[in-house]
């Protein structure tokens, strides 16, 4: 569940910013990759999973670090100007608690898409 938890904090940070995943969590950025983690808690209350006990910033942290050389596919994906995931990742989030409670991830989810079309 980690994994999964930091991702809406860490893709769309790799992708905007073209940095590796370990920077994703670090100063300036670290604090809106935790924002982002924390609605994922949200989200999952909302879907009736209990993430009660479990630090979703700390979580992300976790996965940063240990996939901090790695180059997301979200950010792979939208340098090549392929059609990424943001909409199953951050969408999904703001889907499952509504925009009003998730703007990380719905700002998120509305960068990598205006991006995309963008470019296209």
């Amino acid at each position: 569940m980690g994994e999964t938890r930091g991702e809406p904090g860490i893709t769309p940070i790799t992708a905007l910013t073209d940095v590796r995943n370990g920077a994703a969590f670090r100063d300036p950025l670290g604090g809106t990759a935790a924002a982002a983690a924390r609605e994922v808690a949200c989200a999952a209350g909302a879907s009736g999973v209990d993430l009660t006990g479990t630090d979703g910033a700390e979580a992300t942290a976790r996965v940063a670090r240990a996939t901090a050389a790695n180059r997301s596919s979200m950010a792979q994906e939208l340098a090549a100007n392929g059609r990424t995931e943001v909409d199953l990742i951050n969408g999904y989030v703001v889907e499952q608690i509504g925009a009003q409670p998730a703007p990380v991830n719905r700002t998120f989810a509305a960068l990598v898409r205006a991006r995309k079309d963008i470019r296209d």
